[in-house]
């Protein structure tokens, strides 16, 4: 069963993404998911370790937020 996880970089600078969301089998899916995402962008710089948190869908409220200022 597919679960939700929010994949975070280890780095990340002005108008690189700082997470993402993704539905992924296991852990180890959602972390090589965000691996190649955020390996992907080119003329960046590496964003570093990549991990994942699983989101716990028995709780109310808010799930993800982000926010970068520029």
């Amino acid at each position: 069963m597919k679960q939700l996880y929010i994949v975070t970089p280890e780095t990340y600078t002005w108008d690189q993404y700082d997470s993402i969301m993704v539905l992924a089998e296991s852990k180890e899916e959602a972390i090589k998911m965000g691996e190649d995402f955020f390996d992907g962008e080119e003329d960046f710089l590496p964003q570093g370790k990549v991990s994942a948190e699983l989101v716990d869908m028995t709780k109310g409220g808010i799930v993800h937020t982000s926010f970068n200022a520029g």
